[in-house]
């Protein structure tokens, strides 16, 4: 009877000890799934902040194309405008036509 309380004995250590293989490697692979998503979001940030650099950069120099370009074509058309040959004699008379109706 002493042999069968020992052999139980024995497996119920042995079930300890595998219990507490299995916490420690559940806490293990705790550990490593954190660390690897902590260095996983530090590698997507590094990233994502690199190409919202870059677009940003080249929404800024689209931007700026696009104010000079405007700025060009109004001032071309501005020239032109004050450059245009001027026909006061034909404007009064069109506008004297017109008012004295």
């Amino acid at each position: 009877m002493e042999s069968e309380i020992d052999v139980i004995t024995h497996l119920l250590e042995v079930e300890n000890q595998a219990s507490s293989l299995i916490d420690q490697a559940l806490a293990e692979s705790n550990r490593r799934v954190l660390a690897a998503k902590a260095k996983s979001d530090e590698i997507f940030d590094s990233k994502y902040h690199t190409v919202i650099d870059e677009l940003e950069k080249q929404y800024e120099d689209t931007i700026d194309s696009c104010n000079k370009e405007h700025k060009k074509t109004f001032d071309d058309y501005k020239n032109q405008i004050l450059n245009a040959n001027k026909d006061f004699d034909s404007f009064n008379s069109f506008m004297d036509k017109i008012l004295s109706r």
